[in-house]
């Protein structure tokens, strides 16, 4: 579950949960989902991939404080943040709730139906076209949750197409201004690119250097 890795990864730093503690745990939690992807379902993986978009927001946040993020954007980091909270305050009891699921009984009923027969009582409202319109209800929620899935994964994307772009470009020319690999790019694109840089430099693949603040930032390929 992603919420949980998150908490593990932040409660093995002594960190609170804030939008710098996360950024700090990104790099993180996508090398563990690169490590273990293969070991879970579409679904699984779906989820970390809406995690995963929600991190990288929040590390381009701290990294690039001259970036204004929209009004949604800001939403999701704080979204994520409160889920986390929540899901810190329920996890002592998930222990508890487990142990009750294996210790056999499960079945709970007032002493006075124990020998009745077993009968589904609906409410009085209970119609088939009142089911029918439920089950639509919840069709059309979950098509809502599979566009973000699919928002998610090309966010993701994007960021490793932008570190083989770089890649390649290093490959035609060693030394690389990095207005270069952003002009007429939009706001996310350059973001990436920046993301890119970063895990190449953190790799030991590239070097960059800029000589004051706010100056072009000139990038490197290194000698492998």
């Amino acid at each position: 579950m992603p919420y949980e890795k998150i908490l593990e990864l932040v409660e093995a730093r002594k960190l609170d949960i804030t939008t710098v503690s996360l950024a700090q745990v990104t790099g993180d939690f996508l090398l563990y989902l690169s490590e273990h992807k293969a070991e879970f379902d579409h679904q699984e993986v779906a989820a970390f991939l809406v995690v995963a978009s929600r991190l990288l927001l929040i590390k381009s946040k701290v990294l690039l404080p001259g970036v204004k993020l929209e009004e949604a954007e800001e939403e999701e980091i704080l979204e994520l943040e409160t889920r986390l909270n929540f899901y810190k305050q329920l996890k002592p009891s998930f222990k508890l709730f487990e142990g009750l699921w294996n210790g056999g009984e499960r079945l709970f009923f007032r002493e006075f139906l124990a020998h009745k027969p077993k009968v589904f009582l609906g409410a009085e409202n209970l119609k088939v076209e009142n089911l029918l319109l439920a089950i639509q209800n919840l069709v059309d929620n979950l098509s809502i949750l599979e566009v973000k899935r699919e928002e998610a994964v090309m966010k993701v994307i994007s960021l490793e197409e932008k570190i083989n772009h770089l890649v390649d470009r290093l490959k035609l020319s060693p030394r690389i201004h990095f207005h270069e690999l952003t002009t007429g790019q939009n706001r996310a694109e350059i973001v990436a690119a920046f993301l890119a840089v970063l895990h190449l430099y953190r790799e030991r693949k590239i070097s960059f250097e800029q000589e004051e603040l706010f100056a072009e930032i000139l990038i490197s390929k290194l000698e492998q």
